[in-house]
């Protein structure tokens, strides 16, 4: 086990998002959270990446775990460039990279320096010391496959979307035991989604994700967690086995509330005979009434997910049309 989630909950206000959310993250486990908008999924993936116990409970992870986190809006330097923005980290290998990238663009700046010439000679043997060029070349690989092609170009000249990207790069690179994302695949196009669909299925390490994209979603996950009606629900398999497996839960749940409201009824009408009557009744049966009914009354029904299409990506076919005439 990596990291455990035992009786999990939040809350803004009167309004419980989500409550006993208990669940453990194994190596290899590949975990896609779902429920319907406004269940606390963003907010569920955002206190265990901060290790935030929220209102209550306890999140453990193993001492050596390593958590990397791109949520929907990820923070950037907007003085940093791309690569920079990749490398953002504490471990020394990262800042070495770091180093070596600012020494690199100082020195082609003014190659006749010869102090930035020996700089960047020296960190170049510390890069070669460190094994670090793997991860150079590898980022400058994803940044490119994510449509990200000028590894100089300052954070604050990149669009939202552009900003996205190099935030996922970044994650995707920077070595973890645990991924943690948010809604990855906005703003991709089919070719890149398949490409990252990929790399996950290889990627060693466990995941925990969110994403409205059905058929990512299919073929990444292999347990699902849902949230429903601030409770937490896990399964092993992926979207369409969770799709049938829910059914049959909500199946059993409706069973369950159709006897509550037969018990329901027969005790309102008991308790229903009359004042005169009721003053012969058993103090723990009317107490037991007042207990049922608010059991009752907090029967509610289930809210529908919305999951889209690959079709709902972006493209470079926007329309096409064919044979068209006036």
């Amino acid at each position: 086990m990596i990291l455990s989630v035992e009786k999990l909950s939040h809350s803004y206000g009167v309004r419980t998002l989500f409550k006993d959310v208990t669940f453990n993250i194994e190596m290899g486990d590949k975990i896609g959270i779902i429920g319907v908008n406004g269940t606390g999924k963003s907010t569920l993936l955002r206190d265990i990446a901060r290790g935030e116990a929220g209102d209550g409970g306890r999140i453990t992870a193993n001492g050596s775990c390593v958590i990397e986190y791109l949520p929907q809006n990820p923070d950037h330097d907007p003085q940093a460039t791309v690569l920079e923005q990749v490398f953002q980290g504490d471990s020394p290998q990262l800042e070495l990279l770091r180093r070596y990238e600012r020494a690199a663009a100082l020195a082609a700046a003014d190659p006749e320096n010869s102090a930035l010439q020996s700089r960047l000679l020296e960190l170049q043997q510390q890069m070669d010391s460190a094994y670090a060029w793997q991860l150079e070349s590898e980022a400058k690989a994803v940044l490119d496959q994510l449509g990200i092609s000028d590894f100089n170009q300052p954070m604050a000249e990149l669009s939202g979307g552009q900003r996205k990207r190099v935030a996922l790069a970044g994650v995707l690179v920077r070595p973890s035991d645990l991924l943690i994302l948010d809604e990855p695949t906005n703003h991709m196009d089919n070719e890149t989604v398949a490409w990252l669909e990929q790399l996950l299925l290889k990627r060693k390490g466990a995941l925990l994700m969110v994403t409205h994209d059905r058929y990512f979603f299919d073929r990444v996950v292999n347990r699902t967690l849902e949230l429903d009606g601030g409770q937490c629900y896990l399964y092993t398999g992926n979207y369409s086995l969770f799709l049938q497996k829910r059914e049959e839960r909500r199946q059993s749940e409706a069973a369950a509330a159709q006897r509550l409201r037969n018990v329901y009824r027969r005790e309102l009408a008991w308790i229903s005979r009359g004042a005169e009557a009721r003053r012969t009744k058993s103090r723990e049966r009317i107490e037991r009434f007042n207990e049922l009914e608010q059991e009752v009354k907090n029967i509610s029904a289930p809210g529908e997910l919305e999951m889209s299409s690959a079709g709902s990506r972006l493209g470079k076919t926007v329309v096409e049309c064919e044979h068209l005439g006036l």
